[in-house]
């Protein structure tokens, strides 16, 4: 089955009946498909890994199986190089290949494809290939044509397939800019094979993803020092990435907040988390933590996004991190009294105390010290926000042991 380009209206209605106000048709969904446009192309290599010539090939000589009736596609080692050269010493070493064969089956859906998310997704029903000489892999690929057709992905998106079970890989459109050549697919990687031991080396099955009827789905945000009164929000490509647009989760009054999706998303979904107004940056917390575990669509650079997987079940996770909310207790208290304006602020942070207190510190949401001022005989004191990004933070005003702590939002 294959869903490219605009989704259908009831599906539109499902999407608009969640909160999703934009963008709905900015993402291709493809199942794998026997009736897709396949092609072949086999890379071969020496026994020691030097490359010695690429070509197109016809996808049945690749030894891959496009059953229509049965609706599979069969992946499996190539045979034909060795069967057609019997004692050619460039094929042959005997009863074995003497050849290692990198071939690819894949589609090129074309221009309409650039700039648009992409989710190549399916479900392998069978996997016996022989794992000690051969892997199977499934991608999505972008060849830059300036750059010698290779893959402007780095191969980001290029996975083993799995033993059995769903498969699916997201790319973004901004991965996928016009001029770059798309592919999805399927790879198999190993020597080339004697017909003789055709049952023994084994094949992978692959069929389209088998999607279950929509349920609920539910995704728990944990903020870390809240205890209650935030309003947190999703984003994403269903909403534009307005960050105003999203479904409101339910406020728990524990520093939790529930989002519930009825029915669930019947695709991948792209999103980020919205708290008091403020976007997420997952990209300053990957960089600073080193942990991109929760944002697989990413270029560790410029953006950084999670991803819920159709049929992955419920989410829970923490707001501008991937990692648990950090062992420093951060909760707001008045054991020393002060206050700031504005909040959120931008700029200038002015704050008035009302006890004595002897510093000033800034605290991002990992409970990280990010700016600390001592403070004299001021009663009240100006902190320059140039330096800060837009994010959630905790103002800490110390008097000996005791401590007070308030929630500020930067929005730039």
């Amino acid at each position: 089955m294959k869903k490219i380009k605009f989704l259908s209206n009831g599906l539109l209605a499902l999407l608009f009946s969640l909160g999703f106000t934009a963008n709905v048709y900015g993402q291709n969904n493809i199942s794998a498909d026997p009736s897709d446009n396949w092609v072949g192309y086999m890379n071969v290599f020496d026994m020691s890994g030097a490359y010695q010539f690429g070509s197109g090939w016809g996808v049945a000589d690749l030894k891959t199986t496009l059953d229509l009736g049965a609706n599979t596609i069969t992946l499996q080692p190539n045979f034909n190089t060795y069967a057609d050269n019997p004692g050619d010493p460039y094929w042959q070493n005997g009863a074995i290949g003497n050849k290692l064969m990198e071939a690819s089956t894949y589609v090129e859906p074309g221009a309409s494809f650039n700039g648009v998310d992409l989710t190549f997704s399916g479900e392998v029903s069978s996997n016996s290939i022989d794992p000690a000489l051969y892997n199977a892999k499934y991608f999505i690929k972008a060849l830059d044509p300036a750059a010698g057709y290779s893959d402007a992905l780095g191969g980001s998106a290029t996975f083993d397939l799995p033993l059995s079970g769903t498969f699916s890989v997201t790319v973004p459109g901004t991965s996928l800019p016009a001029g770059l050549i798309i592919q999805y697919g399927f790879m198999i990687n190993g020597i080339n094979a004697n017909p003789a031991d055709e049952v023994a080396l084994g094949s992978v099955v692959v069929t389209a993803a088998t999607t279950p009827p929509p349920s609920d789905l539910i995704i728990t945000t944990e903020l870390c020092g809240n205890t209650g009164g935030s309003d947190v929000r999703l984003t994403g490509p269903f909403w534009g990435w307005d960050p105003a647009a999203g479904p409101v989760a339910v406020d728990n009054g524990d520093g939790t907040y529930t989002f519930l999706l009825s029915p669930a998303p019947t695709v991948d979904m792209e999103y980020l988390l919205v708290l008091d107004g403020v976007q997420e940056d997952l990209v300053a917390a990957g960089t600073a933590s080193g942990d991109w575990s929760c944002t697989p669509i990413t270029d560790n650079a410029t953006y950084a996004n999670r991803l819920w997987v159709l049929g992955s079940g419920d989410v829970s996770n923490v707001y501008g991190q991937c990692g648990p909310c950090s062992t420093v207790n951060i909760l707001e208290n008045q054991d020393v009294s002060f206050s700031f304006f504005p909040n959120p602020a931008s700029n200038i942070l002015s704050i008035n105390l009302f006890s004595d207190v002897d510093f000033i510190i800034i605290r991002d949401l990992l409970g990280r010290e990010v700016y600390k001022q001592n403070v004299t005989s001021s009663t009240n004191l100006s902190i320059t926000l140039n330096d800060f990004s837009s994010d959630i933070y905790f103002v800490e005003a110390h008097n000996g042991e005791k401590v007070g702590v308030k929630k500020l939002i930067i929005i730039k």
